[in-house]
């Protein structure tokens, strides 16, 4: 298969061992790149797992950084024509993921293209296992014929490209705007260096194509979610620091004074960026003024959004000093429950809903059954 799967991975041998089980299963002929950012202790077991596979196409590889930092180191190495971004708890479906590399062969003036996606969480109630499943909505098409207009519509309606099958290329011209490891000062917010990049400039480099085609399925993992440490974002100590100071006035928090001012710096380079791209594009002055505002305002309503829900949240825990955690896992465990009951969450298509995909009758049960095999496992 020409095809690639980055994976970047952090402390999950877990996850890894049952994604890489999988790939065995489905006889997977494409490349699996496992881009592993764990400290020594956690690499070695890693490491010593995709020795133990030996398979010449899944390959290790020890790198430093953020996922899209991570996925840069990897470009000299790839040898197909075709790339995809996963993380280590999705799984690509076969047939889908060649039906999507047919279309991109037939249709050349596309250069990346996505399908549909299901997001699966699995849930343990009285010792017995349920399982829910929704639409993974973030996929969207850009096929505007202008860089410009493709960019505002996706600061309008945001997406996640890199989840696109997308041409090596194209791919890599798009992360070569991340800075590298040992330069992300330049750009050290997590959210703009490691998504926000990548993300906006293959809006720019590339129209997305979207086709009704089940190709990858989203799991939630929450057992497995390791401490934050500094390699990856916030060091973990900083976390219940910001918490007990969320109230204190920001000049007497340095804290976030350090965040406020990394995402001041993280925005200026990527409106720098995108500036930069559109001169070489020639892009007229009405819309490049546009563009520049529509990053300004994109995040300036974020902000807003976040401040006002942090202090809404934080206000009402106040009234329940020191049971604020008790609170979040009950609310989590009520979600949880309330999937299961018929009406109270949107439904997704029902030609991908877990009942139809089991049905042997289903379009896409053989594809689907084998990674439902992985999750049903403890």
């Amino acid at each position: 298969m020409n095809l690639t799967i980055l994976v970047p991975t952090l402390d999950r041998l877990i996850l890894v061992e049952k994604l890489l089980k999988y790939y065995i299963d489905i006889n997977f002929t494409g490349d699996i790149f496992i881009l592993d950012s764990s400290d020594k202790t956690q690499s070695i077991p890693i490491k010593q797992l995709l020795k133990n596979i030996n398979k010449n196409n899944f390959k290790y590889f020890h790198v430093e950084g953020w996922q899209a930092e991570a996925m840069k180191q990897a470009y000299k190495f790839i040898k197909t024509k075709y790339v995809i971004y996963t993380g280590d708890d999705d799984y690509l479906l076969l047939e889908g993921a060649k039906n999507i590399i047919e279309y991109l062969e037939k249709e050349r003036k596309y250069h990346s293209c996505l399908g549909d996606c299901m997001f699966i969480s699995k849930t343990q109630i009285n010792n017995e296992l349920f399982f829910s499943s929704w639409e993974y909505s973030a996929l969207r098409e850009r096929i505007e014929e202008n860089c410009e207009d493709r960019f505002l519509n996706f600061l309008k309606n945001y997406s996640v490209n890199e989840y696109a099958i997308t041409e090596k290329e194209t791919f890599f011209n798009s992360l070569s705007y991340v800075p590298e490891f040992k330069n992300r000062n330049l750009c050290p917010t997590r959210e703009i260096n490691d998504e926000m990049l990548v993300n906006a400039f293959l809006t720019l480099n590339t129209k997305i194509k979207k086709i009704k085609e089940l190709y990858l399925i989203r799991t939630s993992t929450a057992g497995y979610v390791r401490t934050p440490n500094s390699k990856w974002g916030i060091p973990s100590n900083n976390y219940e620091d910001l918490r007990r100071v969320r109230h204190k006035r920001a000049s007497d928090n340095l804290a976030l004074k350090r965040l406020n001012s990394d995402f001041e710096k993280s925005v200026l380079y990527y409106k720098n960026a995108v500036k930069k791209f559109l001169n070489v594009k020639s892009v007229d002055k009405i819309k490049y003024k546009l563009v520049d505002d529509s990053i300004d305002d994109y995040y300036i309503q974020q902000s807003k959004v976040k401040k006002n829900f942090v202090n809404v949240i934080f206000k009402k825990l106040k009234l329940f000093a020191g049971k604020y955690k008790i609170i979040i896992k009950i609310k989590r465990k009520v979600f949880e429950v309330l999937r299961f009951i018929p009406g109270i969450s949107k439904r997704i298509d029902k030609v991908y809903s877990i009942n139809n995909l089991m049905n042997k009758d289903s379009k896409y049960h053989s594809s689907f059954i084998k990674v439902f095999s992985i999750l049903a496992k403890e």
